[in-house]
Order: C-alpha cells, then structure tokens, then sequence
C-alpha cells in the first residue's frame, strides 16, 4: 500500500493537513510520499485525477487506487480513515 499526499507550498489547507497526517501515519508506521502538484514531474496528480489539493490517495500494490480523501480532516478522522482502509 502507498500513501500519496498531494500538496502545493502556497496551500494553507495542505500547511493544516501535514502535521496531523504525518503524525497519524508515523504513529501507524506508514510512509507518506509527499507530492508537491507544482513539481510534479511524474505527473502522479494527472494519472491519479487530483483536481483539488490537499488530496491523499491510497494505492493497493499494484498501483490501482483503494481510497482518497480531499481537504483537510482531524487527526480522529484520519485514524478512522485507515482503520477503514486495512
């Protein structure tokens, strides 16, 4: 499983979202790759059809996608949102 969290640097809502997911998932031991949409030379936010930031999506092995959120949420709601995931 991967862990894309989309973002870019003039983003207030992405500021708020960061420390808490990144909390959360290094509280879970789970590695978030951060995606800056400005510098997104893979083109992930394209392949992945993120229109809005912030965005986190989750990826099964193989690369298909399992969930997403979009916006900012709590660090209750981002435990309950990989509780819902495994």
């Amino acid at each position: 499983m991967t862990i894309l969290d989309f973002y870019a640097d003039w983003c207030s809502p992405c500021k708020s979202l960061a420390p808490v997911l990144d909390k959360v998932a290094s509280e879970r031991g789970i590695e978030v790759v951060k995606v800056n949409i400005e510098d997104d030379e893979e083109e992930l936010s394209v392949r992945h059809g993120v229109r809005n930031i912030p965005t986190v999506v989750v990826l099964n092995d193989d690369g298909s996608e399992k969930s997403r959120f979009v916006g900012t949420k709590s660090e209750s709601d981002i435990n309950k949102f990989f509780d819902d995931i495994k």
